[in-house]
């Protein structure tokens, strides 16, 4: 699987993430590794991630060894997390990401300490175990998560320019697939479902417009997905919306938000969504009717910065404009000359 041997190294609000394609995994700058400690069940030997074929009712625990390369103690935060879908394409591994809820059995259900804080002295290892049970009846499809590695500690502010310093928190993220099938991946095909469809922005960016939730229902994650989505306003041919994105990802049992940017002021009024989604292997067809209100409107519309400014003076309203202007100016002129009048008038 693709997704699961990308490289990160993205840093986003100050958090820098890491997805090694390697045992060792570090990002730059961190001052501390994770490594994996693979077992002989590991699926096309594969040697960057835990990808492995467990049995139902199986205790199976992860173990990564966290060395700390720095000059002083460090506190860890270890989590098992549920992978989902993002809204740039891309499969998330951090804590509480969004899943659907056709996910019944999460990754993180099955260990019962799916969170820990370790300790870790200056120049030290620590091998830290992720208890894993599979349940008793097995699971279709894979459950994919990652064991996800935060260091507490806060780097020194760095100048960003504009006087600007950000604090850098470091974080790395190995890969967890597990199945009870050996040819699940094979065997289950991608289900996509519309979900629900409204204007609105994005959470922790300025991007907004009309936010489509492609939902993934089956326990296999999507790759290399091409949807090409049209809205256009009730009584027009043009779409007022467009987007067409390719080689995209999703998470089994996962929500995508789409979003369809606004590029100009969104209008409140009843809308259809066409939506056309594709894989090298399957494709979906999806059109939906809705309706933006004047308030949802307004809210994007000031969060992108397209409501447009007051409106200056129509033609029809020159005439009265000039009118008063002319009456101001002779107001004016009037009261100029009757107070210099006065100071000179003789004293009696």
């Amino acid at each position: 699987m693709k997704t699961l041997r990308l490289l990160l190294g993205a840093l986003t609000l100050g958090v820098c993430l890491a997805f090694g394609h390697h045992q060792l995994v570090q990002a730059a700058g961190a001052d501390f590794t994770v490594t994996p400690q693979l077992g002989q069940d590991q699926i096309n030997g594969t040697t960057d991630y835990f990808n492995l074929l467990v049995q139902p009712g199986q205790s199976r625990p992860l173990q990564v060894t966290i060395e700390n390369t720095s000059a002083s103690a460090k506190d860890f935060t270890v989590s098992l997390t549920n992978a989902f879908s993002q809204g740039n394409g891309e499969i998330g591994y951090e804590p509480k990401g969004q899943v659907d809820s056709s996910l019944t059995v999460p990754l993180t259900s099955m260990s019962s300490q799916p969170e820990q804080t370790v300790r870790i002295p200056a120049g030290g290892s620590q091998l830290v175990t992720v208890p894993l049970q599979v349940p008793a009846e097995g699971f279709d499809g894979v459950k994919l998560g990652a064991i996800y590695v935060l260091d507490q500690s806060v780097s020194e502010p760095t100048e960003a320019g504009e006087g600007i310093s950000l604090s850098n928190r470091f974080a790395m993220v190995m890969g967890v697939q597990l199945q009870t099938n050996a040819d699940a991946v094979v065997l289950t095909k991608p289900d996509l479902k519309l979900g629900t469809v409204a204007a609105g922005t994005e959470k922790g960016n300025a991007n907004g417009g009309v936010i489509v939730n492609l939902r993934n229902i089956a326990p296999i994650y999507i790759d290399n997905l091409k949807a090409t989505v049209t809205v256009t306003r009730k009584g027009e041919d043009k779409p007022t919306l467009e987007r067409t994105v390719s080689d995209w990802s999703m998470a089994p049992n996962s929500v995508l938000p789409l979003t369809v940017p606004a590029k100009k002021e969104l209008k409140a009024g009843d809308y259809t969504v066409k939506i056309s989604a594709a894989t090298p292997d399957q494709d979906w067809q999806f059109t939906e009717h809705f309706t933006i209100k004047e308030k949802e409107a307004k809210k994007v519309n000031k969060a992108l910065g397209l409501t447009p400014p007051p409106s200056g003076p129509t033609s029809g309203n020159w005439p009265w404009l000039a009118a008063g202007g002319v009456a101001l100016l002779a107001l004016t002129g009037g009261l100029f000359w009757w107070r210099r009048r006065s100071r000179q008038a003789p004293a009696a």
